[in-house]
């Protein structure tokens, strides 16, 4: 569902997604997917736009099915909220870009092994980003620019940035823990 008139657009999406399985019921809801995403910016007349975004994601962890009997004691869910601030500014042909997000600690990951060795396997599973982004307008349909990029994964978390691991110059996912730091030339033209 979206709203955009004038200056306000505001978004909010739903997902629920269940792959299907075929005659393997032990996977339970083990892939079973939902978030929900909401969105709000406002854009000033003097070129500024400030807006706030919010995501929460559960993932389905739970391996119920007969063959294995339940006894896994894994929570049914996992569950992850993220949010970010997204702030963008536009003079003439200039376009300056800032934004924050911040991905929280997941929840519902323990199960009865880490419990009883009293291990929290929720902590330290977020992750921060903050982008900084320039673009030059050389025409209405044609942009050039440049981004730079810091991605912060805490102890446990492997968020992985957008666009990692395809690189045909051989780029890799980052391992849990592991940080990442991305500068990027851009030219855009839109048919």
């Amino acid at each position: 569902v979206r709203y955009y008139n004038g200056p306000i657009n505001a978004v909010v999406s739903y997902l629920d997604q269940k792959p299907e399985h075929g005659d393997n019921t032990a996977l339970g809801d083990f892939y079973h997917q939902k978030s929900w995403r909401a969105h709000f910016d406002y854009k000033f007349p003097f070129g500024l736009q400030v807006g706030i975004g919010f995501d929460q994601l559960k993932v389905g962890n739970s391996l119920s099915g007969t063959a294995l009997g339940g006894t896994l004691g894994i929570d049914h869910y996992a569950k992850r909220n993220a949010w970010m601030i997204p702030i963008s500014y536009r003079t003439g042909p200039h376009a300056f870009y800032f934004t924050y997000a911040q991905a929280q600690d997941m929840k519902g990951l323990n199960n009865n092994a880490t419990r009883a060795a009293g291990i929290d396997a929720n902590q330290d599973t977020g992750a921060k980003q903050f982008t900084v982004a320039y673009d030059y307008a050389l025409s209405k349909r044609t942009y050039v620019g440049a981004s730079f990029v810091k991605f912060d994964n805490d102890r446990n978390a492997n968020y992985q940035p957008w666009l990692s691991g395809i690189s045909t110059l051989g780029g890799s996912y980052l391992a849990p823990g592991e940080d990442a730091r991305y500068l990027s030339l851009n030219i855009t033209h839109f048919f």
